[in-house]
């Protein structure tokens, strides 16, 4: 099967919209406090986004108005509430940043973009129905203060006040699961009992018997780094953006979407439950091909297909690197306008919900990278190219690595030198660590719902776009590798009967001191709009007093006709008030301030909605004609 190949660097990547954590979920600091809490990002610890809050009105101290104590209180209802949420069939588009370069034209790399989703979904031995962000930052195990070492549990795994993505029963089957030992590790070395699935090139961790510890979350590490896998998996397949589209045709064949994916069975287990899971012993890993499998009693069984659109295939979009910023536009003809940070279009699919048969599913989204050197090509013998080389897999480990850490050799071929000042020995030696070959980078999103869309009203069946606010507070310098506000998409343009989802989320438990207004610690944001980009104060609409004013894109339903169409006040005071009922007394009023108290939400409607103080599924009928929207984030 193919690996991702080799990468000779340092990278990051970082997913914006919908916030991607890099392991955060609700620390007052810049810096991720548990790396290891849910996967293995190999990212810098100051990205990511905190989980969204909901708390009324702040998840702060006691959680009353006295703007005293500013720590976070996660024992508050609401906390780490905040959850986004995406009706199936809209449009959302994912934003993402990754540091070491990408696309075609960037020759002293090769690039991939693996983008996938996890529901909630009950389908197979290895959903995890109990998905969700959790409220403290330790590790499933409970080892954050506690013994070291321990081996994740069936009853911890339940405690909800921990993250869970992958289920227990995936990392359990991973750690007993022979690797993959036909792949191309260069000289590292996991001999001494790493022969587990739990054991990569790029993270050897420990022997089998003492990896528990050494571990992130419950992913394994196999098939993080490796794509497409060669087991069932949990992942749904979203698109695999390339630098070369010749590969499009074997990703797309490939993918679980369309796919079975073979496993060894425990046969009493398989018997009891109908459920595969993995064979295994005591003193040896279970077999990890079929042959094997049948010669060790175990029942090689073939599932996992999720019968659904292959995932789609494209260019990845240009960006050099050591550069955390925008990317050259994939697809020709786009013009410079459109220069943004890399993205791609969702359409939010409905196979979850027409599975389970439910009005919604909890999902997370997964974004991973892999930076590849061009110093071999590393897909020979994969791709159905019409090669003459060698496949770069096992035969090229050990002694034979294709490139060894740290070489040290007369690169250049110099010309000898009669006592030279410097001697006679003319090496250079290579700055390689050959456990990054192949590196695989990834963030994943907070938890979030697809919903049903709407079943009655204008957005019942016309298309529904999301536009979200990205970013968190701070000036640029206090939150990189993190980002700034903006609207993604900062650009929208939509017509006549189809409608926009307003939705944006913010944390109670920021980094204190960071830039902005309104309470320390706090990122809260409203929604005003403004006559022109330049313009800072908002664009007055005058519905007190009737005079003329800047026409607004939120308009009356009952309006008939376009010249009928007035300004809804409803709708423009809820998006710069966010449902305040009143200011704390000990404050100024202050439209936005996340310390007010925040109202009771209405019932569906078609209003746009904040999910930070509201659940409001909500989107909005533009007015008559095609709306443009392209306008900076306002923070009050």
């Amino acid at each position: 099967m193919l690996a991702f190949s080799a990468a000779l660097l340092l990278g990051d990547v970082y997913l914006h919209n919908p916030r991607g954590s890099n392991n955060k979920l609700n620390e007052q600091n810049n810096n991720v406090q548990n790396n290891n809490r849910l996967f293995d990002s190999q990212n810098n610890n100051a990205g990511g986004y905190q989980v969204g809050d909901r708390c009324d009105p702040v998840c702060q101290g006691a959680g009353g108005l006295n703007p005293g104590s500013t720590e976070y209180n996660r024992s508050l209802p609401g906390a780490a509430q905040g959850q986004m949420y995406f009706y199936e069939g809209s449009v959302l588009e994912l934003e993402w940043t990754n540091q070491h370069g990408c696309g075609s034209k960037q020759g002293n790399v090769e690039c991939e973009i693996v983008i996938q989703y996890m529901c909630n979904d009950g389908a197979g031995p290895y959903s995890s129905p109990t998905l969700r962000d959790g409220l403290e930052f330790s590790r499933v195990d409970g080892t954050a203060g506690g013994p070291q070492g321990q081996a994740p549990s069936a009853g911890r795994a339940n405690e909800s006040q921990r993250g869970l993505h992958e289920s227990l029963a995936w990392y359990e089957d991973c750690k007993a699961r022979e690797r993959n030992k036909g792949l191309y590790i260069a000289d590292q070395n996991l001999g001494g009992g790493r022969d587990r699935a739990t054991n990569t090139r790029q993270d050897r961790g420990a022997p089998a018997q003492n990896n528990d510890n050494d571990r992130e979350g419950l992913e394994c590490p196999e098939e993080r780094d490796y794509f497409p896998y060669w087991h069932p998996t949990p992942w749904r397949d979203i698109a695999v953006l390339t630098d070369d589209l010749r590969r499009c045709d074997f990703y797309q064949a490939a993918s679980q979407n369309v796919r079975d994916y073979g496993n060894c069975c425990d046969p009493a287990v398989l018997a009891e439950s109908g459920h595969c899971r993995q064979l295994q012993a005591a003193d040896e890993a279970g077999p990890n091909n079929e042959a094997a499998c049948v010669e060790r009693g175990g029942k090689w069984r073939e599932y996992g297909r999720w019968d659904t659109k292959p995932p789609r295939c494209g260019q990845t979009p240009f960006s050099r690197d050591n550069h955390l910023g925008n990317a050259a536009p994939s697809a020709p003809g786009t013009p410079d306008a459109d220069l943004a940070a890399s993205r791609f279009v969702w359409s939010i699919p409905d196979d979850v919900l027409d599975e389970t048969g439910a009005d919604e599913a909890t999902c997370v989204l997964r974004l991973r990278y892999n930076v590849s050197t061009t110093d071999y090509d590393g897909w020979a013998g994969f791709d159905g190219r019409k090669t003459s080389r060698t496949p770069v897999d096992s035969v090229f480990n050990g002694g034979d690595a294709l490139i060894s850490g740290n070489e040290e050799a007369d690169f250049v071929g110099f010309s000898p030198m009669e006592d030279p000042p410097l001697g006679t020995d003319l090496r250079l030696e290579l700055n390689v660590n050959t456990d990054q070959l192949g590196r695989t980078f990834q963030d994943r999103s907070h938890t979030f719902k697809i919903k049903r869309r709407p079943s009655s009203g204008p957005c019942a069946s016309a298309g529904i776009y999301n536009l979200n606010v990205r970013g968190r507070r701070g000036n640029i310098v206090q939150v990189y590798p993190s980002v700034e506000y903006d609207f993604v998409p900062a650009n929208l343009e939509v017509s006549e009967g189809e409608c926009v989802h307003f939705q944006w989320t913010g944390s109670d438990a920021n980094q204190g001191g960071n830039d902005g207004n309104g309470r320390d610690k706090t990122d809260r944001s409203n929604l005003v709009e403004v006559a022109s980009l330049g313009d800072s104060r908002p664009a007055r609409q005058a519905f007190a007093s009737g005079e003329p004013a800047v026409a607004s894109m939120f308009v009356e339903r009952q309006a008939v006709a376009w010249w009928t169409h007035r300004s809804d006040e409803e709708t423009v005071r809820r998006m710069a008030y966010l449902d305040q009922a009143a200011a704390p007394p000990s404050l100024p009023p202050s439209p936005g301030h996340p310390s007010s108290r925040l109202g009771t939400p209405p019932l569906l409607t078609q209003l746009p909605s904040s999910s930070i103080s509201h659940p409001g599924p909500s989107p909005a009928c533009p007015r008559s004609g095609t709306t443009r929207w392209r306008a900076p984030a306002r923070r009050l």
